[in-house]
């Protein structure tokens, strides 16, 4: 019998996350306790992270602050990302509500 979800432990306790996701726990969480705008991350923003993460990944590895190997898994990932691969993955709400608007 298939199951359409895996169960994750954390600090908190265990937790559903579907079964094909490659995000985790702690996004499973945000997703359900946080549904603020319904919007995702723009495809822009999650690609500037990704360049971002490769960059850190790069010059800390260049600096001896970070295993080669493990500089090279994150680059990997992040050119995955860069080239538009696994974007569907990013599904925490993109934005917090408009404050109310002021009273007088």
């Amino acid at each position: 019998m298939a199951t359409n979800s895996r169960i994750e432990k954390d600090s908190i306790g265990e937790y559903p996350v579907p079964a094909q996701a490659w995000y985790g726990i702690q996004t499973a969480r945000a997703v359900d306790n946080f549904p603020i705008s319904g919007r995702r991350p723009d495809r822009d923003f999650v690609i500037a992270h990704a360049r971002i993460k490769r960059a850190a990944a790069v010059a800390n590895s260049e600096a001896g602050w970070l295993d080669g190997k493990l500089a090279d898994a994150i680059s990997t990932a992040a050119d995955a990302i860069i080239d538009g691969q696994h974007l569907a993955e990013f599904v925490s709400t993109a934005f917090r509500p408009a404050p109310a608007p002021a009273t007088t």
